[in-house]
């Protein structure tokens, strides 16, 4: 091997720990940002030359700079990830009912029952008692007003969820996953025109990295599929309806919601005009959320109307203190908004008979009215009907609760498992910058000393 081709060596080896150098500064100034992913320099040796009798080499060079990413890895964060927000909407707005429709664990309409029975109970030991019959009025306003106000809240919580097909958390996400699909389109784009360009497999890493981004965002919304094809670019589907294949958005997703009662939500493909299939991801647990919200309004409207039912049957079957007929005490035609029918407490129907004004035999009737089964209302009794919503919203709430810690928890341990094989550590880049630092300056050093030898040639000429 000639001097000249030993100096070509040396400069070789010069360029790689330059290319090597530049890779890991550029690790240690993205270790921080999240996304990103190690890269390192592929060194390959140069070609030989050769001649009868031996073979030298003439260095090395960068063939290309790759990135540390495992695919299966990635997957299995991706499905955490879509575990989570589904399971984190359900438990957010479980909560949100749970404490609308009680306070610390005790039920609002239950505390308005007991007082209103307690009144009934007080009328019937003094039916005659204006005291008694005006607290009887103003506890039957309490019932009332506890059934509107757990109405108007439980509304308002489904009503964020989504009011309309444009107004909501749904429709937002919806547009929001639409959005993504139309930069993964792009980036997507991008990767393949870059690519190509390279004729030694060499990726377009920070496109690269900036679509794991998107896919990463939208596999919070939704559960989605996703495949590398040929040429780098990704197709990804969910429930296998394909939304974008390479650079295309094949079809995007549309919410609705019918008019009910009660209303119901659907998340459609816009062009395919079919129900998206989605198990998992924030939409589909906003949706389930929706609904879950909306059978318990569906059940508080039930309820209130077994109970005006009941006590109006009950005081139209009694007479009043001049001795007339009982009429209805409430009004629950219209959900969330049950009135009292009567404000003149001589109009109570304490009595069970017209011939005498001081018996409150009916009263006590109504008092045990609220504790009989309604068929209704399940066979439960109205006085624990409320606790028995309570105690189920609770159930359901704790078991999305574990549900939802059991996703975070295998998230925190796919991204610690990654962190380790594809995240950046300062103190390893630091020991990797030292070694290339003195590979650089033996290389240097190599390149000195073969220059000195080619000017002692010179000089001998």
């Amino acid at each position: 091997m000639s001097l000249v081709t030993s100096l070509h060596t040396g400069k070789s080896a010069l360029m790689t720990r330059q290319t090597e150098m530049s890779v890991i500064g550029n690790n240690i100034a993205n270790a921080d940002k999240a996304g990103y992913h190690r890269q390192t320099a592929e060194v390959v040796e140069n070609w030989p030359v050769n001649n009868k009798r031996w073979q030298t080499g003439t260095g090395s060079r960068v063939e290309k700079v790759v990135r540390e990413f495992d695919t299966a890895l990635e997957a299995n964060l991706r499905t955490a990830i879509e575990q989570n927000a589904y399971q984190s909407e359900l438990n957010k707005y479980m909560e949100a009912t749970e404490e609308v429709m009680s306070i610390q664990g005790v039920s609002t309409l239950t505390d308005s029952f007991t007082v209103f029975a307690n009144s009934l109970q007080d009328l019937s030991n003094n039916p005659e008692s204006d005291v008694h019959r005006r607290a009887l009025l103003a506890n039957a306003e309490r019932v009332s007003s506890s059934f509107n106000n757990q109405h108007i809240l439980l509304t308002d919580i489904r009503d964020r969820i989504a009011s309309s097909a444009t107004e909501g958390v749904i429709p937002d996400d919806v547009a929001r996953i639409n959005n993504l699909a139309t930069e993964l389109a792009t980036i997507n784009d991008q990767i393949v025109i870059t690519e190509a360009q390279y004729k030694n497999g060499q990726q377009a890493i920070e496109f690269r990295d900036s679509r794991d981004a998107i896919i990463s965002e939208m596999a919070q919304l939704a559960d989605i599929t996703v495949n590398e094809q040929t040429d780098g670019s990704y197709n990804l589907t969910i429930g296998g309806q394909a939304m974008v294949t390479g650079g295309t958005v094949n079809d995007t997703l549309a919410f609705s919601l019918t008019a009910g009662p009660p209303p119901v939500p659907s998340v459609d493909w816009t062009t395919a005009a079919i129900p998206a299939v989605l198990n998992t991801g924030s939409i589909q647990g906003l949706v389930e959320s929706f609904n879950f919200v909306q059978a318990r309004i569906t059940e508080q409207e039930t309820y209130a109307s077994a109970f005006a039912t009941q006590v109006n049957t009950l005081h139209t079957a009694g007479f009043d203190r001049a001795g007339n007929p009982g009429t209805a005490m409430f009004d629950a035609s219209t959900p969330g908004a049950m009135s009292v029918l009567i404000s003149d407490p001589t109009l109570i129907a304490a009595s069970d008979n017209n011939l005498n004004a001081g018996d409150g035999d009916n009263a006590l009737a109504m008092w045990s009215g609220l504790h009989s089964n309604i068929p209704a209302i399940g066979n439960d009794t109205l006085m624990n009907h409320a606790d028995n919503i309570i105690d189920f919203v609770a159930i359901e709430r704790q078991k999305t609760q574990s549900l939802q810690r059991s996703a975070e928890s295998s998230i925190e341990l796919f991204k610690q498992i990654i962190a380790e094989k594809s995240g950046v550590s300062i103190d390893e880049e630091m020991v990797d910058m030292l070694e290339t630092q003195r590979a650089f300056q033996g290389a240097a050093k190599f390149v000195r000393a073969v220059d000195e030898l080619i000017q002692t040639v010179i000089n001998l000429v």
